[in-house]
């Protein structure tokens, strides 16, 4: 469903989001 895409989505964004603050 789209519902379940956006899901990845934001979990992949949130994801990359702690990455690049581990990286600051």
């Amino acid at each position: 469903t789209i519902q379940e895409k956006q899901n990845h989505i934001l979990s992949l964004l949130e994801h990359l989001n702690n990455l690049t603050k581990h990286q600051l």
